[in-house]
């Protein structure tokens, strides 16, 4: 900040004492100046033919050199003068020895002002000082070595002073980034009804992809079986064909997992745990990774009737209790050695008649005691149990489903397969899948995730998705499970709701099919997204708990948008604003309240 020292102003006041006309003797004229008249900026020499008393303007030249003493007779003179000693004597010519004025902008006492302030300074007191120039600007320097404000978190300061929403392109690293739900349907090839077991032509998946390119352009994620990938783990098809296959498909890689399943009857309950880690090390190890783990089965399933011997030892009893700490070793286990993998369960308790809400809660409460939680829940449940009423029907299940979501905040996923078709034929079996997704979603269900697998005689095949009938292979039926998945696709929804005092835009947006994932809204400003300036894409990600209790719906899904200085401008603009789907099953829905007309203020 500039700003002059008052002392100096004083000093040089203090010495500046007029001369009176009594005490004043006529100038002698017979000492002469010598004056470089080359010199530039020099006033020529004062004309000495006649005498002039220095009460008026006596005109007396001074060199410009600030080290050249300049004298006057000591007896009929003023007093010596000394330009460049920073002090306003008395005699000296403020416009002809700057240096001596200091740096003050006021008239000073020996008969001139030391001149105007620098550009963009303030004359106050006699002080030159900064003045802020912040008209017009929200941001950025003030030219006092200070800020004219500052902008909030997701702003840019613009050149011009102004901020700047930051809109930048969001690039996704996994599911649900940047407001899009691209893992929604999971293939689960089919076990040929044996455990580890694959269709004959399972391969072919790898080696003649072409006959599934349309599908597997939709598929999110592959569902292979861990004890099945095992049988592979010293023929090379992981580092050569299943890695690199599914990094250049883009597609994400879910193993079904046994590792917490009855862990507390075995000897060592870490050994099938360890043993998953391991596979897990050599998947990444080969340049993948796995995003998600369900445990199967583990609080629904059985005790085998006859034990194996290497169980008996600690089983029976295998309580409720034991499969909660089970899944809470799993968990822990498989999070400190990959944080990122998501870990979940299939669960098959409502097909059973269970109380699937009461198991989840306590499993919730066991889990959280350590710090820990579940990132998903996949529904097991068989086409004929939903088709049945009462406790296993698909209203019952849907139940389940929002009270997961909405009371546990986790995310749930349903099998589509079916006993009495897999066991049937393959047309049936095409039938019912399709029916558990029509049947569900007539009821309200509207999963996050959606797994097609089989675990029966039929289908005998994977390939091709294009068969014709009255071929069924598990590609053709995913392709048509997507279809209708797509044709039950709700659009999403939302309000405008003002321009504040701030300048900021607010709102809020989602998307009742996954309604736990914030998603994103494109803005265009002045314009539909045809004809307007896009502004940017914006995740509606802001808690709004009056959001939730209007639409019945969890998650987060307000949005604070700030308005670009450019458009505080105190003139009429307008704001369209889309709610872009989840899924990008549909075209961006325009909010009702668009186009929305604003005036903003600096």
């Amino acid at each position: 900040m500039r700003y002059l020292a008052l002392g100096f102003v004083l000093t040089a006041m203090a010495a500046c004492q007029p001369i009176s006309a009594a005490t004043t003797a006529p100038l002698d004229t017979s000492d002469t100046i010598d004056v470089d008249t080359s010199a530039p900026d020099i006033n020529p020499v004062p004309d000495t033919s006649t005498t002039t008393d220095v009460t008026e303007d006596v005109g007396i030249v001074l060199d410009a050199r600030p080290d050249m003493d300049v004298k006057a007779d000591p007896d009929t003179g003023p007093p010596a003068t000394t330009c460049g000693n920073e002090i306003c004597e008395p005699g000296e010519d403020p416009t002809l020895c700057p240096a001596d004025c200091g740096s003050g902008c006021l008239p000073n006492e020996c008969g001139g002002d030391c001149g105007p302030c620098a550009t963009g300074d303030t004359c106050l007191d006699g002080q030159c000082v900064c003045t802020p120039q912040c008209a017009g600007k929200q941001c950025g320097t003030d030219g006092c070595d200070a800020d004219c404000g500052t902008c909030n978190t997701n702003e840019n300061c613009s050149n011009n002073g102004t901020c700047e929403a930051i809109a930048t392109e969001c690039v996704a690293t996994k599911c649900g980034d940047c407001g899009h739900w691209d893992c929604w349907l999971w293939y689960s090839p089919s076990n040929a009804a044996t455990a580890g077991g694959t269709l004959p032509d399972f391969m072919d998946l790898f080696d003649n992809e072409q006959q599934w390119a349309n599908i597997r352009a939709k598929t999110g994620v592959l569902f292979l079986r861990a004890v099945t990938l095992k049988k592979w783990k010293t023929t090379g098809f992981i580092e050569n064909t299943l890695v690199p296959k599914l990094n250049e498909w883009g597609i994400q890689l879910a193993l079904d997992v046994s590792g917490a399943t009855w862990a507390k009857c075995w000897a060592d309950p870490m050994t099938k745990l360890n043993g998953e880690i391991a596979l897990l090390n050599q998947i990444q190890a080969a340049g993948g990774s796995v995003q998600y783990l369900g445990m199967q089965s583990v609080l629904s399933k059985p005790l085998p009737a006859t034990l194996p011997e290497a169980m008996q030892a600690n089983c029976p009893p295998y309580t409720m209790e034991d499969r909660y700490q089970d899944v809470a070793m799993y968990v822990n286990g498989m999070k400190n050695a990959f944080p990122d993998t998501q870990v979940g369960i299939v669960d098959a308790m409502l097909a059973h008649g269970d109380d699937a809400q009461a198991a989840y809660t306590a499993l919730t409460d066991v889990l959280a005691g350590q710090g820990l939680a579940l990132d998903f829940v996949l529904f097991d449940h068989p086409y004929h149990y939903g088709e049945k009423s009462g406790a296993t029907s698909w209203a019952a299940l849907q139940s389940l489903e929002a009270f997961v979501r909405n009371d546990l905040g986790v995310p749930t996923g349903l099998y589509h397969v079916s006993s009495t078709g897999g066991k049937a034929s393959e047309k049936q079996f095409h039938d019912e899948v399709l029916l558990t997704q029509d049947h569900f979603a007539a009821v309200g269900g509207t999963p996050d995730y959606h797994i097609l697998s089989s675990w029966y005689p039929f289908p005998t095949n994977e390939l091709p998705e294009n068969a014709a009938a009255p071929q069924y292979p598990m590609t053709k039926v995913l392709a048509a499970l997507a279809s209708h998945i797509e044709g039950d696709n709700t659009l999403p929804k939302g309000h405008i709701g003002t321009v504040n005092a701030k300048n900021v835009l607010t709102g809020w947006a989602l998307d009742a099919d996954n309604p736990l994932l914030s998603i994103a809204v494109a803005v265009y400003t002045d314009g539909s997204q045809s004809t307007g300036t896009h502004l940017g894409d914006f995740l509606a990600d802001i808690p709004r708990p009056d959001v939730n209790a209007v639409t019945g719906l969890p998650g987060d899904h307000g949005f604070e948008i700030p308005i670009p200085g450019a458009l505080q401008d105190g003139q009429t603009h307008t704001i369209h604003v889309y709610a872009l789907d989840s899924r990008g099953m549909a075209l961006p829905k325009m909010l009702p309240e668009s186009p929305y007309a604003f005036v903003a203020g600096p």
